[in-house]
């Protein structure tokens, strides 16, 4: 991102902001077509939203820095159920949700080749795994993801019990659930 792309974004975003870990956003890396959207994001959510991880690589492990597109970010003072609500406004974007109460956002989709749809998935963390299946959504899980002994098991939000799935993910995400 060049400095007056960067400036177009105030008063959302500006250099100095740091990432939730502290250290300061690296504006040159950034893309800044996923960061407009956020910043129309963050305006509509009517909250600042911490970055977690600035642009990084899409899932297809892209090398060149332009295909990195991907944003992950947290909005500490907004449950999760109201980031989803905000994200639905944005339909042309790939966006993920997790039950630790982040989200990824993404410009591309899947496979953007094919011409597919923007992807739209749950992160749990293993350990509630048992949670999911307790409800009968289990089958939901990516085994891929699972067997790979990743931090965070993949459920895809497609299919008939897909909205299930995801607001347990949300009662998860804001503590209504024991996980």
């Amino acid at each position: 991102m060049t400095d007056a792309e960067l400036a177009s974004l105030a008063p959302v975003f500006a250099k100095g902001e740091k990432r939730q870990d502290g250290q300061p956003i690296q504006w040159t890396e950034c893309d800044y077509q996923i960061f407009y959207w956020l910043k129309l994001f963050r305006q509509q959510l009517g909250s600042p939203l911490l970055v977690i991880r600035e642009t990084h690589l899409h899932r297809t492990g892209a090398a060149k820095p332009w295909d990195a597109t991907a944003v992950d970010f947290t909005v500490p003072a907004k449950p999760l159920a109201r980031v989803v609500m905000e994200l639905t406004r944005f339909p042309h974007l790939s966006w993920g949700l997790y039950t630790g109460g982040s989200a990824h956002v993404d410009r591309r989709s899947y496979d953007d080749d094919a011409g597919e749809l923007p992807a739209r998935w749950l992160g749990i963390r293993p350990e509630q795994r048992r949670l999911f299946e307790e409800f009968g959504l289990g089958h939901l899980i990516s085994q891929a993801a699972a067997e790979a002994g990743k931090t965070w098991l993949y459920l895809s939000w497609s299919g008939d019990r897909g909205f299930e799935a995801l607001a347990l993910a949300i009662r998860i995400a804001d503590g209504r659930v024991d996980a």
